[in-house]
């Protein structure tokens, strides 16, 4: 007679006999021994990496930074206590001294543009009109009938009979016409800078009032405003609706300060700087909403071309000062006949190639480096920012001539304030301001309601708060600081 064994204890039927048992043991320990070996595993790695390991700091699991409550953009800020001087988180201080003044007096840029290189005086420039060749002119030459913007995207289709009459394909055609676009704006941005140190007028010590007369070759008189500079982003609209703004820089901040300012295309503005102490310099950006400001190489058979036409770029005399060497040694190519052989792919970045509708050149910067007055402005005209360079005084700026800009500023602009002066403003282009970031976008022309010029007077602050939020975590992840320059 078999005894009956007691198998409780493995989890078993209460009666089995003991081939059976030994059957299930088998089973059971086929399951165990896994689980086993992985809480062995986790019993020793687990202390190591949630304790740390002093001698290997990769197990070491840091400290989270993110907030552990709703703690961002949340600071409660009291409208009541603002005055008519605006004081920022960064303690910059803005203030409208004057409105209703008179816009400056444009005049159109032609549609001709040419580069030109004189063989006998070994000089290379721009010229904004048509320059034939001669005995010793070199030149390329292009009529621009057609612009790209947002609502007007071109292609090489609508080029065909001039490439027809320049014996190249209409694809070849088109990537010449997308360069010589971009380099015209790129000259053109660079003379204006050129142009606005010409401007430079010396302040009087005990007046502050500038006491000399500006050069020959100042901005006024030059700047025209470029055709497709309206439909870019808005035509900024009115008359007599200028400002002269004061602004004082904290320049504990080194990011770019907002000015919320626009600069109309083709209009001249005064900007007097004071405060700057020997060697500091600070600059003006005009135009952050630029699409293209790529510097690329160009080929060793290009260069090759520039050593043959020319002896070495180092003998070629160049009109702008400024421009930096890669459209320097393109715009010697192309002068010389020689873009369709070597600059064809090369001149122009892939993203340019696939843009086909938005002005390739928009932006320029204008140096201040000694204390006085200066003339701005460029053909297409921007947003205005201002950058303090190595300035750690607080240089005291004033733009006469510009426009204000929709600019919210979280914990400065009131709603009411934001709806009275700003929600119309006539600038196009327009910013939400935090401590720690800025987004920059298009505002729509005065009038029409959207973009900036849509947000809900109630949800202003929302939308600043929500904007230095993700500054904010962005700063948490990145290690980023108070300085970063944070710009959408």
């Amino acid at each position: 007679m078999k005894k009956k064994i007691n198998q409780s204890n493995l989890g078993g039927n209460s009666e089995q006999t003991p081939a059976k048992a030994v059957k299930v043991n088998k089973r059971l320990l086929a399951i165990l021994v896994p689980v086993i070996s992985v809480i062995v595993i986790l019993a020793i790695v687990l202390p190591v990496v949630l304790l740390g390991n002093p001698g290997n700091a990769y197990f070491t699991v840091p400290e989270s930074k993110l907030p552990t409550e709703e703690k961002f953009a949340l600071t409660k800020y009291n409208y009541d206590e603002l005055d008519d001087v605006q004081v920022t988180l960064r303690a910059d201080i803005l203030n409208v001294t004057k409105r209703g003044l008179p816009r400056y007096e444009t005049t159109l840029l032609g549609d001709d543009f040419s580069l030109v290189y004189d063989t006998d005086k070994k000089e290379m420039s721009a010229q904004f009109g048509t320059v034939s060749p001669s005995a010793n002119l070199k030149t390329a030459q292009i009529h621009f009938s057609q612009y790209p913007s947002p609502s007007n995207e071109i292609s090489a289709a609508k080029f065909a009979d001039e490439a027809a009459a320049a014996e190249v394909s209409p694809a070849a055609y088109f990537t010449y016409y997308k360069y010589m676009l971009m380099t015209q704006g790129q000259n053109l941005a660079h003379e204006a800078m050129r142009r606005s140190k010409a401007s430079y007028r010396e302040l009087d010590p005990e007046t502050g009032e500038p006491k000399t007369e500006r050069g020959d070759e100042s901005l006024s008189g030059w700047l025209k405003k470029h055709p497709s500079a309206d439909a870019q982003y808005g035509a900024v609209l009115g008359e007599n609706n200028a400002v002269e703004k004061e602004i004082t820089l904290d320049p504990l901040y080194r990011g770019q300060h907002a000015a919320g300012l626009y600069l109309p295309a083709g209009e001249v503005v005064t900007v007097k700087v004071e405060g700057l102490k020997q060697g500091e310099k600070i600059s003006v950006f005009v135009g952050l909403q630029n699409s293209l400001a790529w510097r690329g190489q160009i080929s060793k058979a290009a260069e090759q071309v520039i050593a043959d036409e020319t002896g070495g770029i180092d003998l070629v005399h160049f009109d702008d000062a400024g421009s930096d060497m890669f459209f320097k040694k393109a715009d010697i190519v192309t002068a010389t006949g020689n873009f369709y052989e070597y600059g064809n792919d090369a001149f122009l970045q892939s993203q340019w190639r696939r843009q086909h509708w938005r002005a390739p050149w928009v932006t320029a910067e204008f140096m201040f480096e000694q204390n006085g007055e200066y003339e701005i402005g460029t053909p297409f005209g921007g947003i205005m920012h201002i950058n303090p360079r190595n300035c750690y005084s607080p240089v005291k700026t004033t733009f006469t001539g510009a426009v204000e800009t929709p600019h919210y500023i979280l914990g400065v602009t009131t709603p009411e304030y934001f709806d009275e002066y700003l929600r119309d403003a006539p600038g196009v282009v327009g910013a939400i301001d935090t401590e720690n970031g800025q987004l920059i976008g298009p505002t729509g022309e005065a009038g029409t309601k959207k973009y900036m010029r849509a947000i809900k007077t109630d949800e202003a602050d929302k939308l600043a708060m929500l904007w230095h939020s993700f500054f904010s975590v962005n700063e948490s992840f990145t290690g980023g600081t108070y300085n970063s320059p944070n710009r959408v």
